[in-house]
């Protein structure tokens, strides 16, 4: 066991935790990317968020 208490992690569980992070990271990243499309779109015509 190593010093710090914890067990090191399985070769396939460690690859599954970083997929895992990284795609949570892809999603949060491209929802601020749509999040921010959006609020510029409404700025210029004010169609696409609330009533138009």
């Amino acid at each position: 066991m190593p010093a710090g208490g914890r067990q090191s992690l399985p070769w396939p569980l460690y690859a599954v935790l970083f997929l895992v992070r990284a795609l949570f990271w892809v999603t949060a990243v491209g929802g601020i990317g749509v999040l921010t499309l959006a609020s510029s779109v409404d700025a210029v015509d004010g169609r696409l968020l609330g009533p138009g």
